[in-house]
């Protein structure tokens, strides 16, 4: 603690206060004394004390009230009150003082000896309170900075290859010709490195996040067998490839649980990708949902691959450990998927285990809190189809890009250009206030991270402007944080959109805005 810790004594009686301070004076404080209750509250507004000796009996206001006074104080609910008096009738006094807010009641005349044992050991658990308030303040400085380097590094790690994926897609679409053979495999090649780039970004980012306590869940109740069987149908090719049977058992027909989906489909897209990485060809992977008892439900995926030596198991979920035993060198990985895994089931109150001998396969499960749905609720949020994207001529409506980054800017333009819009730039937030005063577009595409003025500042901006109030305003960036995703809602922006931007749902969400142009 910064300076001397400083000590209030009260007492009516100057003589007392004289011996008061002479006790006290072997000790590296600073003793500030007061005659009266009131002189003593005049003190603490100049003075931060890291005790209080209070006499009881003083005309006035006596030690009982004036103890009250001082618990009311924030900064003085846990500093140490010690009373001392002559006048000590029976516990009924002591009890008095207690609920007062003292922690020791000592009667005169005192030992000096005694008095200055509890003084010194009063003052040691202040300096220890005050030492853990410290660390307690750096603690939290050190999250918040992590917080703001989280947030940093999601943009500068997802703004380039938003331009490698997005110009990819654009090519891989043949919206600009033709493609011979040797350069779809090219394409290929590049969109699987980049995807698998972006996935170790993206977990790298969720361990830090988790690690910097700035991921939370956003609890819902969802049926677990349909997630199950997305999950089944995203990995159905990665299965067929190596000629993998996928079983799927399902104690109940429909077992609903509560987590975020988002996080949870991560989960088993993690383990269920683990089980194909590891299953030779022509091995079998199942999938079960069961109940463990009234409160949980148990995912497990099983599989017939190589299996884990004991050894292994119980390193199995650190970070970067990666198992030696695999002969397939396609089947090596950075080790950071199942630390991930097991962190997201810690977020949900889960468990998360492993089963499993050399060569004999291995059963991965995890557990998640069973929950409740209406039966309204209970469609599948996979229900629903997807527009085309060359179905719809869009050559009427107007947008607005608000980009600073000239690649990205660039692949923007490229993607829009597919169908007939006509597009507008703004490259900072205040060419975007402007813009759409002067062109009224009837979307505004806007990144958030610009100079001069970002994109939060441009659209409350906007928003603030009566005749565009309902103007949609899609946020474009590469941060994935739900923190920053709610403040750009709160600012006004209509939805977000996360970089890398695919060329097929920016077109299902303008198609949404022209629709709603056309019946407006």
């Amino acid at each position: 603690m910064a300076g001397k810790q400083k000590i209030l004594i009260v007492d009516d009686k100057l003589e007392n206060l004289v011996v008061l301070e002479k006790v006290l004076e072997d000790l590296d404080v600073e003793v500030i004394g007061a005659r009266s209750g009131n002189a003593a509250l005049a003190k603490t507004l100049d003075h931060k004390f890291s005790m209080a000796i209070l006499d009881v009996a003083m005309p006035g206001m006596d030690g009982y009230e004036l103890a009250g006074h001082l618990r009311g104080d924030a900064d003085m609910q846990l500093m140490p009150i010690i009373f001392v008096t002559a006048s000590y009738a029976d516990e009924r006094d002591e009890f008095a003082g207690y609920e007062a807010g003292g922690i020791d009641f000592i009667e005169k005349p005192y030992s000096p000896a005694i008095l200055l044992t509890k003084v010194s050991m009063f003052l040691e658990m202040d300096r220890a309170r005050g030492d853990l308030e410290e660390a307690n303040l750096r603690l939290q400085q050190i999250g918040e900075a992590k917080s703001r380097f989280l947030s940093s590094m999601s943009h500068e790690l997802r703004t380039p290859m938003n331009a490698v994926l997005g110009f990819t897609d654009l090519l891989r679409g043949k919206n600009f010709g033709d493609l011979n053979e040797k350069q779809e495999h090219y394409l290929r090649l590049i969109n699987q490195s980049g995807q698998h780039l972006l996935s170790l970004i993206n977990d790298l980012l969720d361990m830090a996040k988790i690690d910097a306590g700035a991921m939370e869940v956003n609890w819902e109740m969802f049926p677990a067998e349909e997630v199950v069987d997305a999950m089944i149908q995203m990995m159905s090719a990665q299965f067929r490839k190596k000629s993998i049977n996928v079983i799927k058992e399902i104690d109940e027909s429909f077992i609903v649980v509560r987590g975020e989906t988002g996080k949870c489909r991560q989960i088993l897209l993690n383990l269920m990708s683990n089980a194909q990485k590891f299953t030779d060809e022509g091995g079998e992977v199942t999938i079960g949902i069961s109940k463990v008892d009234r409160d949980y439900a148990k995912f497990y995926i099983s599989d017939t691959g190589i299996g884990i030596n004991e050894k292994d198991r119980e390193k199995i979920f650190s970070e970067f450990f990666q198992s030696q035993q695999t002969q397939d060198a396609n089947a090596e990985g950075s080790g950071i998927g199942l630390a991930l895994t097991r962190r997201l089931v810690d977020l949900h109150g889960g468990e998360i285990g492993v089963d499993s001998k050399p060569g004999k396969g291995s059963t991965f499960w995890f557990t998640l809190p069973l929950g409740e749905v209406d039966d309204e609720d209970s469609s599948s949020e996979e229900s629903g189809s997807h527009s085309r994207l060359t179905s719809v001529n869009k050559r009427e409506m107007h947008i607005l890009i608000a980009e600073d980054n000239d690649l990205n800017l660039s692949m923007m333009l490229d993607m829009l250009s597919i169908r007939s819009y006509k597009v507008s730039v703004a490259h900072n937030g205040q060419e975007a206030v402007d813009l759409v005063q002067t062109l009224h577009p009837d979307v505004v595409l806007m990144d958030i991270r610009m100079p001069i003025m970002d994109g939060i500042e441009a659209t409350k901006q906007i928003r603030s402007i009566k005749e565009f109030e309902d103007l949609p305003i899609i946020a474009l960036s590469a941060s994935v944080a739900a923190k920053e995703q709610e403040e750009q809602i709160a600012a006004g922006c209509t939805l977000h959109l996360s970089k890398p931007i695919q060329t097929k749902l920016l077109f299902e969400t303008l198609d949404q805005y022209e629709t709603s142009r056309e019946h407006g």
